[in-house]
């Protein structure tokens, strides 16, 4: 070996003089040149001599480059002119492969040179611990470890990837040799059963690659998916690659538009270009295709009531929304009915974030009486927020538990990340709920988001009053609202509305014997029957329909002789005066009809008085009216 040579692979390269330098010694890795470099002849053989101001040993030295001694002889006859072609190569990084087990296997070494070129060694060492030039056995991806702890991994082509992902808690591994790998059998046994998302670099070695790759894992990996990178930024230069990406963005908006690429991207079919979602047209379908198309119906985890995709339960704090989700989720997990309606038998995940586990085994303890828990029931007290790996953790749920029909996430807030102060509200509420609803779709479950509303004043909508902007209720596929008139109130209203449910609004009640949710009826019923018991207690109607009745069906008079009839038969006084009376009897005109058939006008004498008059309803003939009279009704 030359010495121009050896020197490309020293860092901090200085001249001292002639054919002698300073660097920096790879075996302690200082930052100021320690390692002294010559070339001088010993007996007869012109040889690089290395000397450590730090004391490390020239085989240390030798081996940590990557080189043998034997390369410390200079060779004349193979000089070569490196600062005439391509200048002097500096080291860039080495990484080590391991196997599964994480035992050494070999060494690839990155070198940069002078005129932007890029160059590969490997070396590993022998059986008497020297290192030689090659890889010394059969290629294997690297970061192989990494396989025993996850079910989910992205695959990239380079080691640089694999790092930058690594330091960000993410999984992935990547070829060996770049886009110019050669696929072995060995790499889709390593990659089988796994989730596998492909990253390709932004050129077309990188598409052919990601194309070989996923033909080849296809049918062995769980699913396969290969993302454009250029789909979320269109900025991405060529040859650009996920490292790229995050060197000028926030890593939480980076992965969280990757979690949102991936349930966008369909899973890859061999044979093609990497499936992707529309790019700049429409996907459109004719209307015969969709009239003749077999979509199958809705499902629903609560019949009629709870349909899968995403859904939002919000309301006040302490208004009893953990034990409603909580019923909610025995219910589905048992089979049992939920609010009078019929569940469909399915697992259950709840996220109770807000919750110790002593907390939730008392208040199951409570709800159940008794009973044993249902299986196919879990709970979770912590997790990860949404963009750093809250979807991970729910698709390794889903693959140790494919069951599950039900996921509740107590509260939304909880698995909210930072924001993002580029980003407006509106953009970021829509993208974090549109995650979780794409996770939902994606696997056919119903997501339920327990949140919070707004204190504000009533303007009749209770889903106005939803915390957040509208893109959290706009990126739902069904949302439901308790609320109160009045916060002391013993029942509540429950506001249901969404795509594929009637909506409606139920009275709720909830029963502290049983620790579960009763339903009362419907807003209207109980309007109705609160309006039947007010009418059927109060002395105007009675008063009226006690004269009607004693006068054959028919009585007239004024309202203060309505008044001192209810003074004579109940001993009551109906109103503070006959105007205030008036008021209430035109109340009540409505239900003295509907609930007795009593209907009520009033006869003027032309001088502005006139009386009341009260009389029943003929069924089968007109009601006529007297001769001569005029009447205001």
């Amino acid at each position: 070996m030359q010495l121009d040579e050896f020197l490309t692979h020293l860092d901090g390269v200085k001249p001292t003089g002639k054919d002698k330098y300073m660097a920096c010694c790879p075996v302690h890795g200082d930052e100021t040149p320690s390692l002294s470099v010559a070339v001088k002849d010993v007996k007869g053989t012109r040889k690089i001599l290395l000397k450590c101001f730090a004391g490390c040993r020239t085989e240390d030295i030798v081996r940590e480059l990557g080189l043998s001694m034997q390369d410390l002889i200079v060779n004349p006859t193979a000089k070569q002119d490196f600062q005439k072609s391509r200048g002097l190569k500096k080291l860039v990084a080495r990484y080590d492969y391991l196997d599964r087990e994480g035992r050494f296997l070999f060494q690839k070494t990155r070198w940069q040179w002078e005129d932007g070129k890029k160059e590969f060694t490997w070396s590993h060492k022998d059986s008497a611990g020297q290192w030689v030039k090659n890889r010394g056995g059969e290629a294997v991806l690297f970061n192989l470890p990494v396989l025993n702890t996850t079910d989910f991994v992205y695959l990239v082509e380079g080691e640089k990837d694999v790092l930058t992902l690594q330091r960000y808690g993410k999984p992935a591994v990547s070829l060996p040799d770049g886009a110019n790998s050669k696929w072995l059998p060995s790499f889709t046994e390593a990659l089988r059963g796994k989730r596998v998302v492909i990253l390709q670099d932004n050129d077309e070695p990188g598409k052919a690659c990601a194309a070989r790759c996923a033909n080849a894992l296809h049918g062995a990996a769980a699913s396969v998916k290969v993302l454009d990178l250029t789909r979320e930024w269109d900025k991405l230069p060529p040859h650009g690659d996920i490292s790229d990406v995050l060197a000028v963005r926030k890593p939480a908006d980076v992965f969280d538009s990757l979690t949102a690429l991936e349930l966008l991207t369909p899973e890859w079919q061999p044979g093609g270009e990497p499936p992707q979602p529309p790019e700049n047209g429409l996907s459109v379908i004719s209307a015969v295709e969709l009239q003749q198309k077999d979509i199958p119906p809705a499902r629903f985890v609560v019949v009629d009531f709870l349909p899968q995709g995403l859904s939002l339960l919000a309301s006040p704090p302490k208004y009893g929304k953990s034990w409603f989700v909580l019923d909610l989720c025995l219910s589905v997990a048992a089979g049992t009915p939920f609010l009078g309606q019929d569940t469909v038998k399915s697992g259950c995940l709840y996220l109770a974030l807000e919750d110790s586990q002593r907390r939730l085994q008392d208040r199951m303890n409570k709800v159940l009486g008794g009973r044993t828990a249902p299986q196919g029931f879990y709970f979770a007290t912590s997790a990860l927020d949404i963009g750093e790996g809250l979807l991970e953790q729910l698709e390794g749920h889903m693959a140790a538990h494919p069951d599950t029909g039900l996921i509740v996430i107590d509260t939304l807030q909880k698995v909210r990340g930072a924001g993002n102060s580029r980003e407006n509200a509106y953009s970021a509420d829509y993208r974090e709920v549109g995650a979780l609803k794409a996770f939902a779709d994606k696997h056919g479950v119903c997501l339920l988001l327990v949140h919070h509303l707004r204190k504000m004043a009533d303007d009749g909508d209770p889903f106005n009053r939803i915390s957040g902007t509208n893109g959290i209720m706009g990126a739902a596929d069904s949302v439901f609202v308790l609320s109160r008139k009045k916060r002391s109130d013993t029942q509540t209203t429950l506001s249901v509305t969404g795509r594929d449910i009637e909506s409606r609004e139920m009275v709720l009640e909830f029963d502290k014997g049983s620790y579960r949710w009763q339903v009362l009826g419907s807003v209207e019923q109980m309007e109705e029957q609160q309006a039947r018991t007010e009418y059927e207690s109060n002395y105007i109607p009675g008063t009226i329909r006690e004269l009607v009745e004693q006068s054959g069906g028919r009585w007239s008079g004024t309202m203060q002789d309505l008044l001192d009839a209810a003074k004579r038969y109940h001993g009551v006084l109906l109103a503070d005066n006959t105007k205030a009376l008036s008021n209430e009897v035109k109340r009540f005109e409505r239900s003295l009809l509907e609930y007795d058939g009593i209907l009520h006008d009033r006869v003027r004498n032309g001088n502005g008085g006139g009386k009341h008059r009260f009389y029943k309803r003929q069924p089968t003939t007109t009601e006529s009216q007297p001769q001569g009279e005029q009447l205001s009704i």
